[in-house]
Parts: structure tokens; C-alpha cells; sequence
């Protein structure tokens, strides 16, 4: 289980890395909206309840 975490989280660190701190949504990438949304798929898959994923999401959108 523990080796699990660890390759989905540095899967997550990999897909995360094209995308700079700050940037606007309307700004990102074709190829950085779909590893937003590859991160999202992943964190369905093991934070089940909605409301707690979105708080302990790797993805952090503040509001401009």
C-alpha cells in the first residue's frame, strides 16, 4: 500500500511539473489542462468523498 501512495503521488508530482505556480486556467496548455485532469482522475480513484478531495487536492486554484 505504502509503495502504492508513493508511485501514485510521484506520478502526480510528474504530471504537475509542466504546470508553473500561479498560472491563470484560461492561460494553461492544451497538454497542462490535460494533466489537470489526469490529476483529478487519480485523486477520484483515492479520495472518494468530494468535499474531501477538493480539500486535500495536489491541484490548488485560488481565486484571482
Amino acid at each position: 500500500m505504502q509503495r502504492s501512495m508513493v508511485e501514485v503521488y510521484n506520478n502526480i508530482e510528474q504530471l504537475l511539473a509542466s504546470i508553473p505556480d500561479n498560472i491563470d486556467e484560461k492561460d494553461m496548455t492544451p497538454e497542462q489542462c490535460d494533466a489537470v485532469l489526469a490529476v483529478e482522475a487519480i485523486e477520484s480513484e483515492w479520495i472518494l468523498d468530494p468535499d474531501m478531495r477538493k480539500e486535500m487536492s495536489c491541484i490548488d486554484w485560488h481565486d484571482n
